[in-house]
């Protein structure tokens, strides 16, 4: 009796104060102001291309690898890697601020080489990242801490479009330096050296170590000792990116050359490095970001200072990925297997680049396409106008970003005539 006599007064108060049940209040929005934003270039090319029927359809947007049948490729070494670690049944504790520490040894020493000076006297610091992104967030945010003779970054033009936004986001001024050519779909070295001998001293300059995103195309070893004595005279802060060391060439040596030889001209250079692409650990998130310093000492105080930054943004990275990478790289027989898996995904691509050329002069094209053979790495600059790419996606259904950029990993040896056949159809 007691709660049929509670219902009812709750009713009445209901009655009584009819926007209690009747009319409830929604609280404005704190987020009405916000702006819907711009789409993101490359994930939008995917989503068009889900949308197409076409059974021919190539998507040349994304910049991952695939085999030779279009599917992801997970390394052999990687899943024994896997099984190992597996087999030990590890605990999942977090990692330290600085990371899997044979990871970050390992890292350093796939990057600098084992027998480095920098390394020997202990006059660096590394610290494992959330892959390159991550790295290089690291590294702008440290240098907006620390680097006190400038806030100003200058970047090849075009550089990987996450590099603006990454040091933007981080306090940095952003600027540019010529890079490529599009008359020669080249490097503009001379461009390169006259911007870089009138950017102001103690600027902090980036270079992609190999296989240059988005274009493809590296300086030469001659071109880049130049390019260190202008950064040498000029007093210039380098800062390299090295995405892809061992999927340009094949080789690892060959690929780190360019920060090798920067550190043995006497410059202390800064060097993200990301396991995506040479190890297949996309999802991984695998990444590490190197100081080199000007002692020991420097190097711990550095190291210090990086744990400060990295606690209040991720606190630690992740530990599968880093174990993986440190298990092939301190196994012998899963480094050498690791090596030939990496140079074989790397033959890969420069063999589509040359049969992309071969079948455009099947097709009787009349253009020069070396550049699409001299350029190295996933990425090739086609040189496809806007229009041309929109023609090539509306009568081909092959879809790439506007400025003309494919993946070179996107194309196998089942569609590459077809590819060819769209380029010379847009371009005769």
């Amino acid at each position: 009796m007691a709660l049929l006599k509670s219902s009812k007064l709750l009713c009445n108060v209901g009655n009584y104060y009819p926007c209690l049940s009747s009319f409830p209040v929604r609280a404005s929005s704190w987020w009405s102001h916000v702006e819907m934003g711009p789409p993101d270039p490359i994930l939008g090319v995917t989503e068009a291309f889900k949308r197409d029927s076409n059974p021919k359809k190539m998507n040349l947007g994304v910049g991952a690898y695939r085999d030779d049948n279009g599917k992801p490729y997970v390394l052999s070494c990687v899943r024994k890697a896997e099984a190992q670690i597996a087999a030990k049944k590890l605990d999942k504790e977090y990692l330290p601020i600085a990371g899997l520490a044979e990871f970050n040894k390992a890292s350093v020493e796939l990057a600098l080489g084992p027998t480095n000076e920098v390394i020997k006297s202990g006059r660096f610091t590394t610290v494992q990242t959330i892959s390159g992104t991550g790295s290089l967030r690291v590294g702008a945010n440290f240098l907006a801490r620390f680097y006190q003779a400038s806030r100003d970054v200058y970047l090849p033009k075009p550089s990987w479009g996450n590099h603006t936004p990454i040091f933007r986001d981080a306090g940095m001024q952003l600027s540019g330096y010529r890079y490529y050519d599009p008359k020669t779909c080249g490097f503009d070295f001379a461009g390169a050296v006259e911007d870089l001998s009138k950017i102001p001293e103690k600027s902090i300059i980036l270079f992609h170590a190999c296989a240059h995103n988005p274009t493809g195309v590296d300086p030469k070893p001659e071109q880049w000792k130049e390019l260190a004595s202008v950064v040498k005279q000029r007093n210039l802060f380098p800062f390299f990116d090295m995405a892809y060391q061992g999927f340009a060439s094949g080789d690892i040596d060959r690929d780190a050359w360019a920060v090798r030889y920067f550190i043995e001209q006497g410059l202390n250079v800064v060097l993200s490095q990301s396991y995506a692409k040479n190890m297949g650990l996309y999802g991984e998130r695998v990444g590490a970001f190197t100081v080199v310093c000007g002692d020991a000492d420097e190097a711990k105080r550095v190291e210090s200072q990086l744990k400060i930054l990295i606690r209040p943004m991720y606190s630690n990275p992740p530990l599968n990925g880093a174990r993986i990478a440190a298990t092939i790289m301190n196994t012998p027989e899963l480094r050498q297997e690791w090596l030939q898996e990496v140079k074989g995904m790397a033959n890969r691509i420069i063999g589509m680049r040359e049969q992309l050329v071969s079948n455009l002069k099947k097709e009787g094209s009349s253009h020069n396409w070396q550049h699409i053979i001299d350029q190295i790495g996933m990425f090739c600059f086609t040189g496809l106008k806007p229009e041309q790419v929109e023609r090539l996606t509306k009568e081909s259904s092959i879809y790439m970003t506007k400025d003309g950029r494919i993946s070179v990993a996107g194309v196998s040896s089942s569609n590459v005539a077809y590819l060819a056949h769209g380029i010379h159809q847009v371009t005769k």
